[in-house]
């Protein structure tokens, strides 16, 4: 019990500066590519490329969103039948890199696709990604629904954060 209560002091603070530092990659990353390709820094237009971009972005960003909420769900069920708090919020940490990991990608390869294509399409996909990212911020309040932690559990989360 002692030991669960250690880990909640610096968990949620952790867990923000991850879910920050995502975002902001992706934000500098999309404002770098929109900046070179604006000042021409980076003028290399692929029409071909732009063919293939144009199914491949949405297709890879819908399918990861898929597939990160089912991996989500899956490693969800797993942390929910740990035994102590500690072990549910590593496996909830763990699940949470998956889903963010799922959705970074998709949203990285369409600023690369803008980059070389200079379509404002793809910049615009990149942007949803980010809007999804920030709707998945983590909190404690989505944490106790997602684990269905008990009182003492929430308490001892309450408690430490």
């Amino acid at each position: 019990m002692q030991q669960d209560q250690k880990i909640g002091q610096g968990y949620f603070k952790a867990l923000s500066i991850l879910h920050l530092a995502l975002v902001m990659g992706q934000v500098l990353f999309g404002a770098v590519a929109v900046f070179l390709r604006m000042s021409g820094g980076f003028n290399t237009d692929m029409p071909e490329l732009r063919d293939v971009f144009i199914y491949l972005v949405p297709v890879v960003m819908i399918a990861a969103i898929i597939a990160g909420n089912t991996i989500f769900k899956s490693r969800l069920a797993t942390a929910k039948e740990k035994g102590s708090l500690t072990e549910k919020l590593n496996d909830y940490r763990a699940a949470l890199i998956v889903r963010y990991a799922l959705l970074e990608g998709p949203s990285l390869l369409a600023i690369i696709a803008y980059l070389l294509t200079g379509e404002l399409l793809f910049i615009c996909i990149a942007g949803m990604a980010i809007i999804i990212f920030f709707i998945l911020r983590p909190s404690k309040e989505r944490l106790v629904k997602d684990l269905d932690l008990s009182t003492a559990e929430t308490n001892i989360l309450n408690d430490a954060g």
